[in-house]
């Protein structure tokens, strides 16, 4: 190949750093996965699909990560040995239909609104607390606070103070004694070829803005808005009956089970050669696949470049070439 000569020349410009936005992720623990994010599983019937989506999703309980989780399936009695330890609300089972996931999505604004309204009616309570610490300053609060004051009850008409006002609840548990924006978890299982999918602008919707889902008014902590993780369990990964290419393009992690068809691997392998390493990718799968359940995880943008492969969830594959790369110890030094 031919070599010029150049010259790098430094200016001045372009040299401040911004300030980090927010990043509207949920709390993890250190070797979870990103949330929210949208997984793909994929692999042929009886692989254990269904097994590894409920160990991601026992995890998640322990680590208190989801406040709600709903379902699109047409198969959810079916598969009731994986689903019922999750005490799953009917209400949060939709079947797959055209308006199925705009429903979901009109739930998880409908939280948003709730939170929101929450967070009033307990700003409007600590500060009718801090103005009634002296019973004289009633007759000081502002027209506006008072009648708020008697809205809630917090006042009578004859302007008696209620003294038996309680404190507003939010209707999903603190973490760590704190409250935070709702999270949500949305499976959708046996749903590819119907309009659920195929159809709905909503899925569009819900792959393109994910993190971005149900915008609250004002930031919240690190949080702008609700955001939803999504889990989609298919047997293809592409053609017309697999997963729609806005979500394959969108994907935060992809848990590939072994595939015996050369050309749907041959595919997978096209789209994800901008992302990983092919060789690499050939390498731990062929690795992390060996068993009949047996499946190979890939993170797209992991924390640490050594968390990009796993087998079977629990075992990071780490490649030489990125071991240099890694953060995690410096992370970890106090």
């Amino acid at each position: 190949m031919l070599l010029y000569i150049m010259k790098v020349k430094k200016i001045s410009e372009f040299s401040k750093t911004p300030k980090e936005s927010i990043s509207n992720q949920y709390t993890t623990k250190k070797h979870s996965f990103k949330e929210p994010g949208i997984k793909l599983v994929v692999g042929t019937r009886g692989t254990g699909k269904s097994f590894t989506t409920a160990k991601i999703m026992l995890e998640a309980q322990r680590e208190k990560l989801f406040d709600v989780t709903y379902f699109i399936t047409p198969t959810f009695d079916s598969n009731k040995a994986h689903w019922s330890q999750f005490n799953i609300s009917e209400e949060n089972v939709f079947y797959p239909s055209r308006d199925a996931i705009g429903a979901v999505l009109a739930r998880i604004e409908a939280d948003r609104d709730e939170f929101e309204n929450y967070l009033i009616e307990l700003e409007i309570y600590e500060r009718f607390k801090r103005e009634t610490k002296n019973k004289n300053t009633i007759a000081l609060m502002e027209k506006e606070n008072l009648l708020e004051y008697m809205d809630y009850g917090y006042v009578g008409e004859n302007g008696h103070l209620n003294n038996k006002i309680t404190k507003p609840e939010w209707k999903y548990k603190e973490i760590s004694g704190k409250i935070r924006p709702p999270t949500s978890l949305l499976i959708m299982d046996d749903v590819l070829g119907s309009t659920a999918l195929s159809q709905s602008e909503s899925f569009i919707k819900l792959c393109i803005q994910n993190r971005h889902i149900a915008p609250l008014s004002e930031a919240y902590g690190d949080r702008h808005a609700l955001g939803c993780s999504v889990i989609i369990l298919s047997q293809v990964y592409s053609a017309q009956q697999g997963i729609p290419r806005a979500c394959r393009e969108n994907a935060t992690d992809l848990i590939l089970f072994k595939n015996r068809q050369k050309g749907a691997m041959e595919k997978i392998k096209q789209e994800l050669a901008g992302a990983v390493d092919e060789a690499e990718f050939e390498q731990a799968y062929l690795y992390a696949t060996e068993g009949k359940h047996d499946n190979l995880c890939i993170s797209f943008n992991p924390d640490c470049p050594t968390k990009r492969y796993r087998k079977n969830l629990n075992e990071y594959l780490i490649f030489e070439s990125v071991e240099k790369e890694c953060q995690c110890a410096k992370k970890e030094t106090p």
